[in-house]
């Protein structure tokens, strides 16, 4: 999305041309899809550190892990859960809540980046993957 269209505001976003719209909604799916998949990323980190399998861990859990490997601070991640299930649970219809995922999804996609990077530093220092 570009980054003149944020911070969103109420005015804007039932303005926005038709392709800005789109772009919008495209933006907020792949933050949905990218935390999920970094998400289902941690458990299974997680689990296999933790159990030496994978197990079945709440939400909470994985954060808290993830900080103990230091992949990612559980607040942060936290806060990123809770944008992704905002998007995922909630369809609201006016502008101003609308606005708030928009810039709540916005702000917390650096922390999607840092865990990405996270993960990838953590696999390799742990020596999980055979580079062979």
């Amino acid at each position: 999305m570009a980054t003149s269209l944020m911070p969103m505001t109420e005015d804007r976003i039932d303005a926005l041309e038709r392709v800005d719209d789109i772009t919008m909604v495209a933006f907020l799916k792949r933050y949905e899809q990218y935390e999920d998949c970094l998400n289902r990323t941690l458990k299974t980190i997680s689990q296999i550190m933790e159990y030496g399998k994978v197990e079945r861990l709440a939400a909470i859990d994985v954060g808290r892990r993830a900080e103990k490997f230091g992949i990612v601070e559980e607040r942060a991640w936290s806060e990123a859960v809770r944008a992704r299930n905002a998007l995922v649970h909630e369809y609201p219809l006016r502008p101003d809540k609308r606005v708030e995922q928009v810039n709540r999804a916005w702000a917390a996609q650096g922390t999607l980046e840092a865990t990405w990077q996270g993960i990838n530093k953590f696999v390799a220092d742990e020596g999980l993957i055979d580079e062979r």
